[in-house]
């Protein structure tokens, strides 16, 4: 094969029908014989961790014809790659692109790869362009159409796969809570047992050891994606999938590119091996200190019982508790406003109006000074609110003036 790029530790080889992806830590072989990425090596600590059996395109998008079709084959029309340079969000990595097109539904699609020097890590993203809408009966009752032509089509996004070699198994999920409103419970883990879809940001694949690899779906939590599947993973047989490239397939159009989430592929020789294999990961992804790009918030809604406590003196002992604590910003939530709370919306379909969202009583006059403690405390103000999604969000110019105008006052 022929070099395409050398950049520290990091080898970027291809030939006619193969391209090879790796650093000093790992190797990833891809057959593009049949016009898209089909793996057939993944090695990883002088063993191989995928078969090299698998006769399906490493990637598919729910309601687009399958990518390894060979009625209306795609082909691969160019294959790049190139060092970045690091960002606060990103570090130093060489990204390797496949683009493929598909002539018969005129749809593009771009696959990249992220190699970081000297990682036991290697990360895919997907990116899609279509002529045509994907082919999805948009409705639950898919069950009374005809179903005999719904085969050719794929029935969730994935955005990598692995065949896996025999002496790895899939053992668990691990899915994340985003919702602190409900628990306190924010780590669930979750045992495979067989073939079928499973929630979870990450994915582990080992052997009774715990030596395998790791897919870490770089996304929302699972309760708070907007896609068409009901699971981040997919097993069937001996092939993990992970699914869910964040695209609401819907909202697709012409002539735009749309961009998945990344799904990044971890490898280890152990349980201690992965957990810093992992977060060495991380920490070499987003590179920034934290003070750069993040603002810590405390939201003091998981009491439990906000409205009930919530008053202007409570207010002046939160927000300088809240500093000691070393937050950035303290966010007054739901129970500020005197037209009720967003119980009314969400259980009972409220229409509201602006009116809604006045302060209540005990606030009368009172947000000068809360800003003031802010000032004080050395904490900046934050103020929950929720935009009317019950009314699809057509007042959005009112609501829009209306903080605005508090901006603007306080």
């Amino acid at each position: 094969m022929n070099t395409l790029l050398e950049f520290k530790d990091i080898i970027i080889s291809a030939d006619k029908n193969t391209l090879e992806i790796g650093n000093s830590k790992f190797s990833r072989r891809l057959d593009l014989t049949r016009g898209v990425p089909m793996t057939k090596s993944l090695h990883y600590g002088g063993v191989e961790h995928a078969a090299s059996s698998g006769d399906k395109s490493d990637f598919c998008f729910i309601g687009m014809n399958f990518p390894e079709d060979t009625v209306h084959p795609c082909r691969v029309i160019d294959v790049s790659c190139a060092v970045e340079n690091s960002t606060p969000l990103e570090s130093e990595h060489v990204k390797v692109s496949v683009q493929i097109f598909n002539d018969f539904q005129q749809t593009t699609y771009i696959i990249e790869y992220f190699i970081y020097p000297e990682l036991a890590a290697v990360t895919c993203r997907g990116n899609i362009i279509s002529e045509v809408m994907p082919n999805i009966y948009w409705s639950h009752r898919g069950r009374l159409v005809n179903e005999l032509n719904s085969n050719y089509r794929a029935h969730e996004s994935i955005t990598d796969s692995i065949f896996h070699a025999d002496w790895l198994k899939p053992r668990y999920t691990v899915e994340f809570s985003g919702r602190t409103d409900y628990t306190d419970n924010v780590v669930i883990p979750h045992k495979t047992s067989g073939n079928g879809g499973y929630c979870g940001n990450i994915m582990v694949v080992a052997n009774d050891e715990h030596r395998g690899f790791a897919y870490l779906q770089e996304a929302p939590p699972s309760a708070e994606r907007r896609d068409w599947e009901e699971y981040d993973f997919l097993i069937s047989e001996n092939r993990i999938c992970s699914c869910n490239w964040g695209i609401a397939p819907e909202e697709m159009c012409p002539d735009r590119k749309f961009t998945g989430y990344r799904s990044t592929l971890v490898f280890f020789n152990d349980e201690t091996d992965f957990q810093y294999n992992l977060k060495t990961y991380l920490k070499t992804r987003f590179p920034a200190n934290a003070e750069q790009i993040a603002d810590v918030t405390v939201n003091p809604w998981g009491c439990g019982k906000f409205r009930q406590v919530v008053s202007y003196d409570f207010l002046l002992n939160e927000i300088c508790c809240a500093a000691e604590v070393g937050a950035s910003t303290y966010q007054i939530d739901d129970g500020w406003q005197a037209g009720g709370g967003l119980a009314d919306l969400i259980l009972y379909n409220r229409k509201v109006d602006m009116k809604f969202w006045e302060p209540i009583e005990s606030f009368d006059g009172a947000f000068e000074q809360l800003i003031a403690q802010f000032d004080k405390c050395g904490i900046k103000p934050g103020l929950w609110v929720a935009p009317s999604f019950n009314v699809e969000f057509c007042d959005w110019q009112a609501f829009a003036d209306m903080l605005f105008e508090f901006y603007k006052k306080y």
